[in-house]
């Protein structure tokens, strides 16, 4: 890392660090000077504006000559204080509810071709946890070089070469202000890369990443302008080979840290249009008029992408004691400068072979993983080897995302994905045992905003299928699937508490869910007597193998009748259902659902309107994945198909949950739900079940973690929680 920013600094213009600095001064001010407002109000005499009797004129004065006025007196004055304060602290907890964001840097061509963009941005906002606010400050270098401007042609076509360095520092606050405090701002300088900054220059809680990336980027980009040449419309055609060395450290109490290192290989080919203003309008104000496009977040109204990638990933992941001179030791060379050039210069080449990748990264983790061998019998072993192991994946992604920020915008975005991964294990006498999984996942999430965050829902669901294999990924036998769902709200009622438990219904057996009940009943969730702040719920089901052989050779109708029923339970209280004709709908959703009819058709409800199809699909998916007949690699195309159906991801929890013995549901399935909340001091957390391989889940958590260069979320973390504690996943994994 050192040799990147020696590199990157000397090459940077004058004009491009007066930029940023003036920039910084000037934001850090402003926001100095709102950090100050939110300490505790002093009003003092002089600072009081009242109203005249009439109501027709206002005027400054101090209380004595609002007294000789007569428009204070002894008995109002104090009422005018108390309205006065209560109106103000109103205003700061509204305030506190933002997310509050900006960023500032420029971009300098040294010659044509050939430029170099510097980066600063800030964010600030409530946590899913306790009553903590949350602080990121991340720092951007990065020189861009565009080979075929450089040889002088005007084209839309790119082709380019781009290096970068990324720093994300992530801290916990437990005042708003001293979150928003610009003196609380961390720098570059505490980049912990000795162990020394580890643990001096981190307290408890605070999460630091670090990105080195190498690419090589080609295809077409245009820019086409409307109306006054304040509209515009960008297609992007292209692709992008590059390589990322990613660290997370993750500093915890009792000197230990939390260290996961990983590369990453990607070659995305995609397609991309954007629809946004160059300006917001043509207001003669300069400068002024591209800040206020820009902090409305109008630079872009909608964006749509089709991305195909093949992401070859892999990841170490440990504890390490710093009280152990051994660990520091190794710390200390894993990132000396000698091996950052090694790391950033092999590992984030994107040109490397998977043989040097791996090579390269067990090199720099290799006395880690000794010590982890050696100290594995100590009472409070030196370092701990949470996982080691790599992952091949290939994948589509879609993503749609349109509004404006100040008033409300929408995203979206679907992710199939195919993965090889190998898991590589070391016993306590340091014998190394590789295991390998085929595992393919589908993932849908859906995030609205409105009036500038200070309403905020996301929707994500989850699902994956876990295959036990051979070390040629051949698929040896069924292991698991796994159903995910993560929701966050900053502003969670009554209402929307009924229609989480409704779904919590559709999925728990009656015994387990009247026991979640009696649960959230011990601890006041039940039933909500007032809004709860910045709510995260995250579910997780797992069935075991054992567990799902109680399914095999079931029939389609069996599968059909069971997912209709629960369509019907969810179309039970509609009150306008919608007159289709007969050849408008699938003969299976009639055949066996009790609508009234009459001569032009059927009244059928909107959500069996809506799943129709994917009733029909998931029942023929089921019957053919549960099919004992069947070879292995047919049955996994069945369960991929139903991975991606999206009704499926709601009701197949509770379907195959109800073809499970009482008695042996706790022995063949695991679950867990978990609510964070701002309104919490700590998490309420609901389990059942012992299902095996629960490490192998968390596995495929951090390596999916990391392959999308999603960072451990802090906010879930807690400021003072030990690196025993699972660092939980940016996307909700």
């Amino acid at each position: 890392m050192f040799l990147f920013m020696r590199l990157f600094c000397r090459a940077l213009p004058t004009q491009a660090l007066k930029l940023v600095i003036s920039f910084t001064v000037v934001f850090s001010f402003a926001q100095s000077l709102l950090a100050q407002s939110l300490e505790e109000p002093q009003a003092t005499e002089d600072e009081i504006t009242v109203n005249s009797a009439t109501g027709d004129e206002t005027w400054d004065s101090t209380l004595d000559e609002a007294k000789e006025h007569g428009v204070l007196t002894e008995n109002n004055l104090e009422q005018v204080d108390k309205k006065g304060t209560a109106s103000l602290s109103k205003f700061m907890n509204l305030l506190q509810e933002l997310s509050i964001h900006y960023s500032l840097g420029g971009s300098q061509d040294l010659i044509d071709g050939f430029g170099v963009k510097l980066k600063y941005s800030t964010k600030t906002e409530p946590a899913f946890y306790g009553k903590y606010f949350s602080r990121s400050d991340k720092w951007e270098i990065r020189p861009n070089l565009d080979i075929l401007e450089i040889l002088g042609q005007d084209t839309p076509a790119k082709l380019g070469i781009s290096l970068g360095l990324e720093v994300d520092f992530n801290q916990f606050f437990e005042k708003y202000e001293d979150a928003l405090n610009p003196l609380n701002q961390y720098t570059p300088l505490h980049l912990p890369l000795t162990s020394q900054k580890a643990i001096e220059m981190l307290k408890p809680g605070d999460l630091v990443s670090f990105d080195g990336e190498m690419s090589v980027f080609y295809g077409y980009r245009d820019v086409f302008k409307y109306f006054s040449d304040n509209l515009k419309l960008v297609p992007t055609v292209g692709g992008i080979m590059s390589g990322h060395f990613r660290v997370y450290v993750f500093r915890a109490d009792k000197e230990k840290v939390r260290l996961r290192i990983g590369a990453v290989r990607n070659n995305p080919k995609f397609i991309r249009a954007e629809v946004g203003f160059l300006d917001l309008l043509d207001l003669g104000w300069g400068p002024l008029t591209s800040f206020i496009t820009r902090a409305l977040k109008l630079k872009s109204l909608a964006e749509v992408e089709i991305e195909k990638y093949n992401r070859d990933t892999l990841l170490s992941d440990f504890t390490l004691d710093m009280r152990d001179q051994r660990v520091k030791d190794a710390y200390d060379n894993l990132f000396s400068l000698e091996r950052q050039q090694q790391a950033l210069l092999k590992t984030a080449n994107p040109f490397s072979t998977d043989r040097t990748l791996r090579d390269n990264l067990y090199v720099n983790v290799e006395r880690l993983i000794e010590l982890s061998i050696d100290t594995a019998k100590d009472l409070e072993p030196a370092v701990i080897m949470n996982f080691s192991g790599s992952n091949f994946a290939t994948g589509k992604q879609k993503k749609a995302e349109g509004g404006a920020s100040i008033i409300a915008r929408a995203q979206n975005e679907m992710t199939s994905q195919y993965n090889n991964l190998k898991q590589v294990l070391y016993d306590i006498d340091g014998v190394e045992t590789q295991r390998y999984f085929v595992f393919p996942s589908w993932d849908e999430a859906h995030k609205h905003s409105s009036l500038a965050t200070l309403w905020e829902e996301s929707d994500e669901r989850y699902s994956n299928i876990i295959y036990e294999a051979d070390q040629d990924y051949n698929i040896v036998k069924f292991a698991n699937i796994g159903f995910y769902h993560d929701y966050t709200d900053k502003k969670f009622d009554q209402k929307e508490n009924a229609r989480m438990l409704r779904d919590y219904e559709k999925v728990l057996p009656a015994k387990l869910f009247a026991e979640y009940e009696k649960y959230l009943a011990q601890n006041k969730w039940l039933i909500l007597a007032k809004q709860k702040k910045n709510v995260r719920i995250k579910s997780r089901y797992f069935i075991h193998d054992k567990g799902l052989q109680y399914a095999e050779n079931m029939r389609r109708g069996e599968f059909e009748s069971r997912l209709l029923a629960e369509v019907q339970e969810m179309d039970k209280d509609v009150k306008h259902l919608k007159l289709v004709r007969r050849y408008d709908l699938h003969a299976g959703c009639l055949n066996r659902y009790g609508y009234i009819s009459d001569r032009e058709g059927y009244h059928v409800g909107p959500n069996i309107l809506r799943h129709c199809r994917n009733i029909e699909n998931a029942a023929q998916a089921l019957e053919e994945a549960f099919d004992s007949r069947r070879n292995k690699n047919d049955r996994n195309k069945s369960f991929v198909s139903l991975s991606k159906n999206n009704l499926f991801q709601m009701l197949g929890p509770g379907i195959l949950f109800d073809m499970i013995p009482d008695d042996k549901l706790k022995e063949v399935t695991y679950f867990e739900i978990t609510i964070n909340s701002s309104d919490l001091k700590t998490a309420l957390a609901y389990r059942y079940g012992e299902a095996e391989d629960r490490k192998l889940y968390e596995m495929i958590f951090q390596i999916e973690d990391i392959m999308g260069g999603n960072p451990p979320d802090l906010r879930l973390a807690g400021p003072t929680e030990t690196t025993t504690t699972r660092i939980y996943g940016g996307n909700g994994h």
